[in-house]
C-alpha cells in the first residue's frame, strides 16, 4: 500500500479499496448490530458452553465474560478481541514485524458477520522481503441463517528491500455455497487476479490470473444439535482471514444440519492466456460430540475443551 508509484492504475484502485474501509469510530459502530454487545462471550455457539482450548489454542476470557485474546504457541501466534468497535489484531509471541488486524465489522441481527476488512503488514528483515495487503469480505446468508455467497477484493503488495523490485496482485472473487435440507453439499469459487511484476531491469509485466475451485461435500448421519461450528468447517467454505476463528465463535452463522464428513475438489488455476493447471484433492472429516452435543474432537484441530 505504501509503493503507489509503479502502476497508476493499481494505485487509484487500491486507494479507493483502503477508503472503503477506513471509516470513523462513531461511523463504524453504527454499522454494529445491538447483537456486538454479546460477541465472544461464548465458543462455538451462542448457547451454554465456552470453549477454553482447541488443541494448540487457549482462549483467554475478561472479567466481564467476553472474550480478550487467543494464544497459538505451536504457531506462536496472539489474537487480540476488542470491542465497540469490535476488531481482532494478530500478532506474533516473539518480536518479528508481523501484524494482522480485522475491523470495520458489519453484522447481522443475530450477531452474524455481514461484511469486515483486513490489513496486514509483514518485514523479514534477514530475507530482504516485506509485504502489505488490504482485503474486504462481504456475507450474505440465506434464510436460515447459513452463509450462501462470499464476495470480496485483495490488494496485495510484496517487494525486495534490498533491490526495490514491488509486485502488486489486485484480486476479486466469490464463494457460492450450497445447501440441501441445511447440509453442505457445495461451495465453488471463482477469483480473477491482475498482476504487475517488477523484472530484474527495472521495466514491468503483467497479466491475468483466475483461481477456481469446486468443493461438493458430503455429511454424515450424526446431528449437529447446535448447528455448531468448527475451525475446519469455517474454512471449508473459506471466507477468508480469521475464517476459522471466527466460525468458531458462531459469527460466520449456521453450520450444516449434519456434519461434514468429505469434501471432494476439483480446481484449475493459472493465467488466462497463458499455462494452466488443475487437478483434485479428497478432505474428510471425523467428529466427536460429548453427552450435550458439543463438539469435542474434531480430526483436522484435535481436542475442544470448555469451561
Amino acid at each position: 500500500m505504501k509503493n503507489f508509484l509503479l502502476l497508476a492504475a493499481f494505485a487509484i484502485g487500491a486507494t479507493a479499496f483502503i477508503l472503503s474501509c477506513d471509516m470513523d469510530e462513531e461511523e463504524t459502530s453504527a454499522r454494529e448490530s445491538t447483537a456486538t454487545s454479546e460477541i465472544g462471550q461464548f465458543g462455538g455457539h451462542a448457547k451454554g458452553k465456552r470453549v477454553s482450548n482447541i488443541d494448540e489454542y487457549t482462549f483467554v476470557y475478561a472479567d466481564n465474560g467476553k472474550l480478550a485474546k487467543v494464544i497459538s504457541y505451536n504457531s506462536n501466534q496472539l489474537y487480540k478481541i476488542s470491542y465497540n468497535p469490535f476488531i481482532i489484531e494478530k500478532t506474533k509471541l516473539s518480536p518479528e514485524s508481523y501484524y494482522v488486524k480485522l475491523f470495520d465489522f458489519a453484522f447481522t441481527p443475530e450477531g452474524y458477520v455481514k461484511s469486515y476488512c483486513v490489513e496486514g503488514k509483514a518485514n523479514y528483515d534477514e530475507e530482504n522481503f516485506s509485504y502489505d495487503y488490504t482485503e474486504r469480505r462481504d456475507i450474505t446468508y440465506d434464510l436460515d441463517g447459513r452463509i450462501s455467497r462470499v464476495v470480496y477484493s485483495e490488494y496485495y503488495c510484496d517487494r525486495e528491500t534490498h533491490t526495490g523490485k514491488v509486485d502488486i496482485y489486485n484480486t476479486t472473487g466469490t464463494r457460492t455455497v450450497s445447501w440441501e435440507n441445511g447440509n453442505l453439499v457445495k461451495v465453488e469459487k471463482d477469483e480473477i487476479c491482475d498482476v504487475e511484476k517488477t523484472k530484474d531491469d527495472g521495466t514491468t509485466k503483467s497479466y491475468r490470473r483466475f483461481d477456481t475451485w469446486t468443493k461438493k461435500c458430503q455429511t454424515g448421519n450424526e446431528l449437529n444439535i447446535y448447528g455448531q461450528n468448527t475451525i475446519e468447517s469455517g474454512t471449508i467454505i473459506n471466507v477468508g482471514e480469521g475464517d476459522g476463528l471466527l466460525a468458531v465463535l458462531g459469527m460466520l452463522g449456521k453450520g450444516s444440519t449434519h456434519y461434514i464428513t468429505k469434501c471432494a475438489e476439483e480446481y484449475a488455476e493459472g493465467k488466462v492466456d497463458g499455462e494452466k493447471y488443475s487437478g483434485s484433492y479428497v478432505y474428510t472429516y471425523t467428529y466427536e460430540t460429548d453427552e450435550d452435543g458439543y463438539v469435542v474432537y474434531d480430526s483436522y484441530n484435535g481436542k475442544y475443551v470448555y469451561e
